[in-house]
């Protein structure tokens, strides 16, 4: 089964800490609601790490302090997200990374009008961020989809022949109006 750790919630301008704690518990539960990962918030965190791997989590400062970490107590990925205010706006965003590499494998974020409204679309976000992960998975690019030819139909459909494309001519105002060349 893969490890999925939820750290908490941090909050910036204008988010209050207990909201950031009210979407930590949301993010959590809705994490372990899609039943593939074995998931770890931060408290249990807290108590598998030892005091030295504790300490060094605390005082990490970039992503691949943090995958260490993570990797050594075995987690396979993690999510963190922040909360603030924009403007008249509130945002949320979610990343889900990949604890070996720290590298983003999906985000999400949204604005809301409140702090209460990012209660309503957090359990989309989480979903979001974790659909179509299967617990196998990887963090990997996905591989753009082959070219297929469309197949000729057949000559014995009545249909009528397509014009063929006329040259075009893009014509601006106050310009010569002469083909551009490509």
């Amino acid at each position: 089964e893969r490890t999925l750790v939820v750290f908490n919630v941090a909050y910036g301008r204008g988010a209050s800490a207990e909201i950031a704690t009210m979407l930590t518990e949301m993010v959590k539960e809705e994490a372990v609601g899609v039943k593939r990962f074995k998931v770890v918030d931060q408290p249990e965190l807290d108590m598998i790490l030892t005091v030295e791997q504790r300490s060094r989590l605390k005082t990490c400062s970039d992503d691949a302090c943090i995958a260490k970490v993570m990797d050594a107590v075995g987690a396979d990925y993690y999510i963190n997200g922040l909360t603030g205010q924009d403007g008249d706006q509130f945002v949320v965003t979610l990343r889900l990374k990949d604890a070996k590499t720290a590298s983003i494998v999906r985000n999400a974020t949204r604005k809301v009008a409140s702090e209460i409204e990012m209660a309503n679309v957090i359990g989309g976000m989480v979903s979001e961020i974790l659909d179509r992960l299967s617990p196998s998975a990887v963090a990997v690019k996905p591989e753009p989809a082959p070219m297929v030819k469309p197949e000729t139909p057949p000559a014995s459909m009545d249909r009528p022949e397509e014009p063929k494309a006329a040259e075009s001519r893009i014509v601006m105002a106050g310009t010569p109006s002469e083909p551009l060349e490509t």
